[in-house]
């Protein structure tokens, strides 16, 4: 085979008449797609607790939050904090049974800095005390405990609300009709063809991630942006990939007085920078394109690496080859163009 470039197509010709070959897939592989991800956080919720070493006298009091709690000797024991006072009798107290009533008390609320009445819920085991908030981190409030006697060991933490993950990739081009867009996130493959409607099927497109497990998923421009549904877990960005079939062939049919000659077509969308590989009578050739080298595959056209093809180019988009054998026939399967991205590192 004799194989030349012009522009961007290349032309094939067989070197002998008579002898057919054939061409097989023509795939290009971008891996420009740029990505970017700010890793989440679990949230940290607000909480107080202790570890009880004495116990409490008549006239004592801990508060916790918005509850007020008090000791008195004789006292009716009140366990419902949801009006922000309890009691509780000091009579035969010992510090386990003290710990399983302070774990007992309800209602107990505090102010996170955003909302007001946020519910405490408590726990611990043995002689430990923990309230703990009980919903989502919203605020960075601390639960504040103050406490007049016995109490020791004090402990509380620094609250934070959940960060989300967040992705951000982005397309190597302008999706076209003909496109076929793929991600996978954290093994929940979606995949969408894309026809004339480039618009409405991206849409669609980007809906349909949003119905994956823990990703929200939004678009502006050739930008994807996936956020993780829950702060603090998050997802990974396995793979993406868009796959074009291009019918863009030319196949001229011989016959026993002609020689017969194919011609691919290299569509506008293809990158610099792009992988090209593609199959002629079962040989493989590979090249990577640039616009800005004028004979981007002259090392595969150079060497005549099929025999009985004669490679060209026409104009600066198509790849002609054809046969040096009159009368025989070959075949050209269609052009497929694939653009992927690296897997985004994700932390947690």
């Amino acid at each position: 085979m004799d194989a030349s470039l012009v522009g961007q197509s290349i032309e094939v010709l067989a070197h002998t008449g008579g002898i057919a070959f054939t061409a097989a897939d023509m795939n290009l592989t971008s891996l420009d797609f740029t990505g970017s991800s700010t890793a989440g956080s679990a949230e940290t919720r607000a909480n107080a607790g202790f570890d009880l070493s004495l116990l409490p006298v008549d006239g004592e009091a801990l508060a916790v939050g918005n509850c007020v709690i008090s000791f008195n000797t004789g006292a009716a024991n009140n366990t419902d904090c949801s009006g922000n006072a309890a009691s509780v009798d000091v009579t035969g107290l010992t510090l386990p049974l003290l710990a399983a009533v302070l774990r007992g008390i309800t209602g107990i609320t505090y102010d996170d800095g955003t909302s007001s009445g946020v519910a405490l819920a408590s726990g611990g085991t043995g002689t430990g005390v923990i309230f703990t908030r009980n919903s989502t981190q919203t605020g960075t409030v601390q639960v504040t405990a103050t406490l007049s006697g016995a109490f020791a060991n004090m402990s509380a933490n620094t609250p934070s609300a959940g960060v989300a993950q967040v992705d951000t990739i982005t397309l190597p081009r302008d999706l076209v009709s003909g496109d076929t867009l793929a991600i996978s996130l954290s093994g929940q493959l979606v995949s969408q063809n894309i026809g004339t409607a480039t618009g409405t099927d991206f849409a669609n497109f980007v809906s349909t991630l949003n119905l994956l497990q823990n990703i929200s998923a939004s678009a502006s421009g050739n930008i994807i942006t996936l956020t993780a549904k829950t702060p603090g877990t998050p997802f990974l960005l396995d793979f993406g990939r868009m796959t074009h079939l291009s019918p863009s062939i030319l196949s001229v049919s011989n016959d026993a007085g002609r020689t017969e000659q194919q011609s691919l077509n290299f569509p506008s969308y293809i990158q610099n920078g792009d992988n090209l590989s593609f199959s002629v009578s079962g040989v493989t050739l590979t090249g990577t394109f640039d616009v800005g080298v004028a004979n981007t595959f002259a090392s595969i056209l150079a060497s005549s690496p099929v025999s009985g093809i004669v490679f060209s180019m026409s104009g600066t988009n198509d790849l002609l080859m054809t046969s040096t054998v009159t009368g025989a026939l070959f075949s050209v399967n269609p052009l497929s163009v694939v653009s992927g991205f690296s897997p985004v590192v994700t932390q947690t």
